[in-house]
């Protein structure tokens, strides 16, 4: 595949993505909502929590679809049909046995949920039964869901993208009816059991479809070799799956065993505004593996490393943006949103914004990792981190409360977080990655620069209501960090490689306009 194509179509799966996030941002927005006001702030941290505990069981999954994934990028570049329907059914018998073994740990957990709650919220259900639809919830979430893994491979994430944004609006419009007419937490749980389940069909109908290689070879096995390989990378790729489960899921838990389910209602809105953009930014990344996955195939390393490169000012343009607007403009936001009264500190939302940041700096690392098919070494990496994050959490959350929690996931990070970058420098580019570090740390340091400047002009700025002080503040956001940024690096490569590709995707949609 061409560069010209690989391009169109990450800009094809990044346009479809970024849709599906908007829809689903606006549907999260909406349920927490309608969950907050109809039903109160301890359903929304019950909600926090169990999400939390289930997401770390989902390090069951053991990194099996991204191994998958990148076994797929060879035989899809070749057309082997009868090679990628042995690998798909390989990957069905593994996300069956995933499910089993998520449903029976999460069974095994129900006489321990008094440890991970300090206090009993004062709900109408059962709460072994509300946690109960949480994990079949999550089992059902891992039927039939190998076959979107095909279709992103195949650079086709954009179906998937279009069937998850269907499905998220019509869901998110049943639950808020049946939230606001019946008042039952069961039922909203209920619409969402039968909606993942819904999306996984459509999805597994769209694949078997463009694929009838699937039905034709559906006996078809591995050999031995490559079996033996297959579990060495998804050994490899458990130890960064589990420890990112644990990772995300271990602040919400902790908060709620040190201070209580309300404080992880509260936390919970902040983190909400958050992942959800993670993840609306993930869609680019998400969108570009498999385009670096053909680039791994078909390029130089020296390509690669200039292509990573540009990547990586792009990737901190973005997250330097995004964290420096999450820092300002998070506490009127959530007043706004909900009232006065859900506001937590603002050196908690700095320390989230910082946590933010750095998460999203190492997407572009990740992206080359995933696609080079580094997965064996660096494994206990972010277990390290993970371990450092508990303990941490622990000693914090005992003396500061739910800010200790967040400073110690941030000192885990960048204790750890430098290994990732040298590995894909020693293996893939073979080349010292002392400028990467250089770069790196210059970024950072320019971020903080930047929401600290940002903030000290909204600071200045008096406006007498909520909605004049937001756009005020998103003013600032849209001008102060953009201006930083340009007038440093107008002159470099890599800014003119990020403008060229911008006004590229602007000179092509107005002429698709015009037709």
């Amino acid at each position: 595949m061409d560069a010209e194509s690989r391009t169109k179509k990450t800009m094809l799966n990044t346009i479809a993505g970024f849709v599906t996030r908007i829809a689903n941002l606006i549907a999260r927005f909406m349920l927490q909502t309608v969950l907050i006001y109809v039903l109160g702030i301890q359903y929304a941290g019950v909600s926090g929590l169990f999400t939390s505990l289930l997401t770390i069981l989902s390090l069951a999954d053991l990194g099996i679809g991204s191994a998958i994934a990148y076994e797929l990028y060879k035989p899809l570049a070749e057309k082997d049909k009868k090679k990628i329907a042995t690998l798909m059914n390989f990957y069905k018998k593994a996300y069956r046995l995933v499910a089993i073994v998520v449903f029976v740990i999460g069974i095994v957990l129900i006489p321990f949920l008094d440890f991970f709650i300090k206090e009993t919220p004062d709900l109408r259900e059962n709460i072994t039964l509300i946690y109960m639809m949480f994990i079949i919830k999550t089992v059902v979430s891992y039927l039939l869901v190998y076959k979107s893994t095909l279709l992103v491979a195949n650079q086709q994430n954009y179906i998937v993208s279009k069937i998850q944004a269907i499905v998220t609006f019509l869901r998110t419009i049943i639950e808020c009816i049946m939230l606001l007419l019946t008042k039952q937490y069961l039922i909203y749980l209920l619409i969402e059991i039968i909606a993942n389940l819904g999306q996984n069909l459509w999805i597994s109908f769209i694949a078997d479809k463009n694929h009838p290689e699937l039905n034709v070879y559906k006996k078809e096995k591995l050999n031995k070799n490559e079996q033996k390989k297959l579990f060495g990378d998804i050994k490899g790729l458990a130890m960064y799956k589990a420890s990112f489960a644990l990772g995300s899921g271990v602040d919400n838990v902790i908060v709620s065993a040190f201070v209580g389910t309300t404080a992880v209602g509260l936390l919970s809105n902040y983190i909400l505004i958050k992942n959800e953009l993670i993840q609306f930014l993930k869609q680019f990344y998400n969108a570009l593996v498999p385009s670096v996955g053909n680039l791994s195939v078909t390029e130089s390393e020296s390509k690669q490393h200039d292509v990573f490169s540009k990547l990586m000012f792009l990737n901190f343009w973005i997250s330097c943006f995004c964290s420096v607007s999450y820092f300002v403009l998070v506490q009127p936001f959530v007043t706004l949103w909900l009232g006065k009264q859900y506001l937590l500190s603002l050196s908690i939302s700095a320390v989230i914004a910082i946590d933010f940041y750095l998460a999203c700096m190492l997407e572009t690392v990740a992206s080359f990792r995933t696609a080079n098919g580094i997965f064996v070494k660096g494994q206990y990496r972010p277990l390290i981190m993970v371990i450092i994050n508990i303990v941490l959490s622990i000693i914090l959350g005992k003396q500061l409360g739910i800010i200790g929690v967040l400073l110690a996931t941030v000192v885990s990070r960048l204790i750890t977080q430098w290994y990732d970058p040298y590995l894909l420098y020693k293996i893939v580019f073979k080349c010292s990655p002392k400028r990467f570090y250089f770069r790196y740390y210059a970024y950072m340091l320019l971020f903080i620069v930047c929401a600290m400047l940002s903030y000290l002009v909204v600071d200045m700025i008096a406006v007498n209501n909520l909605l004049g002080t937001l756009a005020c503040r998103m003013v600032v956001c849209m001008i102060v960090p953009n201006v930083v940024i340009i007038l440093i690096y107008r002159k470099t490569d890599e800014f003119m490689y990020c403008c060229s590709q911008l006004n590229r995707v602007f000179v092509k949609a107005v002429n698709k306009i015009k037709k």
